[in-house]
């Protein structure tokens, strides 16, 4: 996708309730994209959809899960245009980043 691409892709935005995470959400649903949220809400909170959801024309789709869950998210890929992934751990451990980047 680019600036000025017809706004009506999915767009998956896995940790979409976390600080910069729901900011890109905002954004995208301004733009007419419909959003796959994806959070385990370890780091946001759960009130954070109900403002996504105020968005006008927001289109959004919400599951809570962790990413490592890999059949699941195999079957919310289906149908996915683009990823923006803003789940990165507080403090980076190596056990975070085996987690993360394996």
């Amino acid at each position: 996708m680019t600036v000025g691409e017809s706004a009506t892709a999915t767009v998956l935005v896995t940790g979409g309730l976390g600080y910069i995470g729901s900011h890109t959400c905002t954004v995208l649903a301004e733009a007419g994209y419909r959003l796959v949220i994806v959070d385990n809400l370890s780091n946001s909170k759960p009130g954070v959809l109900e403002r996504l959801r105020e968005v006008p024309r927001a289109d959004i789709v919400f599951h809570k899960l962790d990413l490592r869950e890999r059949a699941s998210m195999e079957k919310i890929l289906s149908g996915i245009d683009a990823v923006v992934h803003q789940t990165p751990p507080k403090k980076l451990t190596l056990q975070a980043y085996a987690d993360n980047f394996r």
